[in-house]
């Protein structure tokens, strides 16, 4: 099964990138408007919550000071909506794409994902860094329990 979930894996990563260049415009966007309502949903949601308007069913009930600092989150969650929305609106020549900016993130993301749709083997090399990786951690930590039993002796 494990094996089979990795190349499901990598299947799909293959199909991901493939999809991204052709769409790498509209997963972005995409991204940022769910990311900016997501912000303003959880804020609503615990305003709501702190005033007695449950929408889903708590199995806790909040004290006056937990009220009162959830209200105080839905508005940072609010502010931070507010910002995410100038930064994108600031930054929206940086982020679409475009023929003077070279620093355009859609057109980064195709540019990747055109060379990691054409070199495949790029994408072994996280999983095989993790096996090494695992392997040097297992080492280590045998190392360890050697030099830590051999230093305390039996009573």
């Amino acid at each position: 099964m494990l094996i089979g979930a990795v190349l499901a894996a990598f299947v799909l990563g293959i199909f991901y990138f493939l999809f991204l260049r052709c769409c790498a415009g509209v997963v972005i966007w995409l991204s940022i408007v769910a990311f900016v309502l997501g912000m303003i949903a959880i804020g609503v949601y615990m305003y709501l919550y702190t005033q007695g308007i449950q929408i889903v069913q708590s199995p806790f009930n909040l004290s006056g000071a937990n009220q009162q600092a959830m209200q105080i989150c839905s508005y940072v969650l609010w502010g931070l909506s507010v910002l995410a929305i100038i930064l994108t609106i600031v930054l929206y020549k940086r982020i679409k794409l475009g023929t003077n900016s070279l620093t355009a993130a859609i057109a980064v993301i195709k540019c990747t994902a055109i060379y990691i749709a054409e070199t495949c083997q790029v994408i072994f090399f996280p999983p095989a860094m993790a096996i090494v990786l695992m392997v040097v951690i297992a080492l280590y930590l045998t190392g360890l329990v050697f030099a830590y039993s051999n230093s305390n002796p039996a009573p």
